[in-house]
């Protein structure tokens, strides 16, 4: 099982503050809600420097926020935490979720809450969704906001805070390879521990002094349980070695155990990755002499340079420099994905020149030919070129994380290295 941050405390929502009622349909996914306001959450009244400001408070404002899931089916339970000033109505695709500070019946535009709240003197409530509600695809969490009367919003605090946290049973076996690929090893983490062929990392690992990340890698940061392996990230101070790291994360990798893999192959990893300003998930492939030779990564999540993305990127030696040679991000749905790497000769037989794809959930999101594939394929034994390595880094090019974030992690399903049927 597996819980999944569908909204989270600063998702961002379309809204309506406008004292006139909407159509029926306003909280289905059917609705066209593009020409309302958006904003990140927390929303507020009179505090215009924190979260959004939603301007001068009406009887009602309306809300609505967006979340993919994969398949419906695997929904095994939700709850939506939900604050508001002073009442509210909430909704999952059309179908009510909870009242909070609301009378029964019918609910209309002009339907004044039960009574004013000061809001500190309430905090936030838990309320149990039912798993019918939820769609495969697009899913709406709607809420409509309701004062008891005129000038009852507290001003300077928030008026609404929403998260919805959505348990999933995602568990994969990969299936048998077929056509032109049979299967050269894989990890599919059952047990407790990391499968032959996979070890740990130690220490600042990409994160020297200036890097900017604040992270050390520790074992115990790295666990198997249910099926799935775990990478953290835990906001936990530690001194070492004279430095003070502010986090402590996890790294795993093949390379440390001397794991090695063909120069031609396809590497397939299903993961469930955060999506956290300040938190750096990567999968990546390395060369045997070091990611400076060749270095495709599988995956990056830097949310603070596109909010739900992932980044595939392909690292080439050029001259003295390792180069990006091609890049590209794509927005995804909240949940788990495969991420793909295919390294093949572009001339069955010829080592001077490879094409590189990059694929998720077996949709190719790009390809790069490199025709001076012979600078690195001919460095080292053809069934020995590349490493696996899965990580969390903290700071850095994934931004800063926020103050109050004590914790963040990765969860990955399998890893499978395929090469050619010769």
């Amino acid at each position: 099982m597996t819980v999944l941050n569908a909204v989270t405390a600063t998702s961002t929502w379309r809204f309506r503050n406008s004292p006139h009622p909407q159509p029926g349909d306003w909280c289905r996914a059917s609705y066209d809600a593009s020409a309302w306001r958006s904003g990140r959450a927390p929303f507020w009244h009179g505090n215009p420097g924190v979260g959004t400001y939603l301007g001068i408070p009406r009887t009602v404002t309306y809300f609505r926020t967006t979340f993919d899931l994969v398949d419906a089916a695997q929904v095994t339970a939700a709850v939506l935490t939900l604050r508001a000033d002073d009442g509210a109505v909430a909704y999952l695709n059309g179908m009510e979720v909870c009242r909070v500070n609301m009378p029964a019946g019918v609910v209309t535009h002009s339907t004044p809450a039960t009574r004013a709240d000061t809001y500190g003197t309430r905090g936030p409530a838990a309320y149990a969704v039912k798993t019918a509600a939820f769609a495969t695809g697009v899913n709406v969490l709607a809420v409509e906001l309701h004062q008891a009367g005129d000038g009852s919003w507290v001003p300077g605090l928030a008026t609404l805070t929403a998260t919805l946290d959505v348990t999933v049973d995602e568990k994969v076996t990969p299936p048998p390879p077929t056509g032109q690929w049979v299967e050269y090893w894989s990890a599919l983490f059952g047990g407790s521990s990391l499968p032959a062929g996979m070890g740990v990392i130690t220490g600042p690992y990409g994160n020297p002094v200036g890097s900017g990340c604040d992270h050390i890698m520790v074992a115990s940061n790295v666990t198997v349980s249910g099926g799935y392996c775990q990478i953290l990230a835990s906001r936990e101070p530690i001194t070492v070695g004279g430095r003070t790291y502010g986090w402590r994360s996890g790294m795993l990798d093949t390379r440390s155990v001397g794991r090695y893999f063909p120069r031609w192959l396809r590497v397939e990893v299903r993961a469930l990755v955060p999506h956290t300003v300040g938190i750096w998930p990567g999968l990546w492939l390395r060369s045997i002499y070091g990611a400076s030779k060749g270095e495709p990564d599988i995956m990056e999540a830097l949310e603070v340079a596109l909010a739900s993305s992932v980044t595939q990127t392909l690292w080439l030696r050029r001259g003295e420099t390792p180069t990006s040679v091609r890049k590209q991000s794509t927005i995804v749905a909240p949940g788990w994905h495969t991420y793909t790497v295919q390294v093949v000769p572009t001339t069955p037989g010829s080592i001077t020149s490879a094409r590189f794809a990059f694929e998720i959930d077996g949709t190719e999101i790009f390809s790069y030919v490199d025709t001076e594939a012979a600078t690195w394929a001919t460095l080292s034994d053809p069934m020995k070129c590349w490493d696996f390595a899965a990580q969390i880094y903290v700071g850095s090019w994934g931004g800063t994380p926020a103050p109050s974030l004590t914790s963040s992690e990765m969860l990955i399903d399998s890893v499978r290295v395929l090469v050619p049927n010769a």
